[in-house]
């Protein structure tokens, strides 16, 4: 049963990774390098540094209801929430994504915990790493 249930944790964790290169790789193509995300422009420089958050296995989540999903990355001091619809064929469809640079990572890290929390009583699921 041990070994079932260490195959399990592997499958889901697998899944979770793939999930979250999917992510990114949405994340870029769907961002055009020059467009302004709240008044922050995306360059290369930043957008390769949101996607090498994974590697930095910096805190991020997906948080979903049957319609909407809600994702959020901390690095460091900054911020990144990806929020949207899921479309019928379980597509995200993505509305907005920001940007928000804190003062410290305390305050980026409660501003999120806030976020989840608020997500959770709102009947959201996912997972949090």
């Amino acid at each position: 049963m041990e070994s079932f249930l260490t195959s399990v944790e592997k499958l889901v964790s697998d899944a979770s990774v793939k999930i979250q290169r999917m992510s990114d790789n949405i994340f870029r193509k769907q961002c055009n390098i020059s467009k302004e995300i709240k008044g922050q422009r995306i360059d290369e420089e930043l957008l390769d540094n949101h996607l090498l958050i994974n590697e930095k296995f910096i805190q991020s989540g997906h948080l979903e209801t049957a319609t909407k999903f809600w994702q959020f990355k901390i690095d460091g001091e900054t911020t990144y929430i990806r929020y949207g619809s899921i479309v019928a064929d379980g597509s995200l469809k993505e509305r907005a994504i920001q940007v928000e640079q804190h003062n410290d990572e305390a305050t980026a890290q409660k501003k999120i915990e806030a976020l989840i929390a608020k997500k959770l009583n709102s009947g959201y699921q996912g997972w949090v790493r």
